[in-house]
């Protein structure tokens, strides 16, 4: 097997400890198809898609199946006060350059790693703190859901805090008026 070659974030601060690895190539997620098969690209998440650093930036696990991928850096990110980083901030905007991610290189994934033909390139990117299977719950059972990690921990919990609030004002509305 060619050795891949995947990307995760040099953000210092990780909201979650799920990270989702996106094709260099395709941008579609790596996920872990199960015991027996190979790993698979798919446009969208489900459980299967998410990883986990199981030790920074040496091993990955699948968070559904719990398959270990080992990885080695490879290359670095452009170091502040770079030529590189100077260019990536000119063109982009200030701080830019942060956002280019530290390279890994994948080892040992073998006889799973075949269904990935040529596309071994990966991005890994902060995921949401709970698995889709969760959100998806709490979707049937609430009728509502907030996904986070897309906005910071406190305006998700003021964002809970004026749904219920709503719900529970509106509940009250219903009770007096029916």
């Amino acid at each position: 097997m060619k050795g891949g070659v995947l990307r995760a974030s040099q953000a210092e601060r990780q909201m979650s400890e799920y990270v989702l690895l996106a094709s260099e190539a395709t941008g579609l997620h790596l996920c872990d198809e199960g015991p027996d098969q190979s790993f698979g690209l798919r446009e969208h998440c489900d459980d299967a898609c998410v990883w986990s650093w199981a030790e920074p930036g040496r091993r990955l696990e699948n968070a559904a199946t719990g398959a270990i991928v080992d990885v080695e850096a490879s290359g670095a990110p452009p170091q502040p006060g770079s030529a590189e980083a100077a260019a990536l901030d000119a063109e982009f905007g200030a701080g830019a350059y942060l956002l280019v991610p530290q390279l890994y290189r994948l080892l040992g994934a073998g006889d799973k790693a075949r269904g990935l033909g040529e596309q071994l390139v990966f991005a890994a990117r902060d995921a949401p703190g709970q698995l889709p299977s969760v959100y998806l719950a709490e979707l049937e059972s609430k009728g509502w859901t907030v996904v986070d990690n897309i906005m910071s921990p406190p305006v998700v919990e003021h964002l809970k805090a004026n749904i219920t609030a709503v719900r529970e004002r509106n509940a009250e509305c219903d009770l007096s008026t029916g």
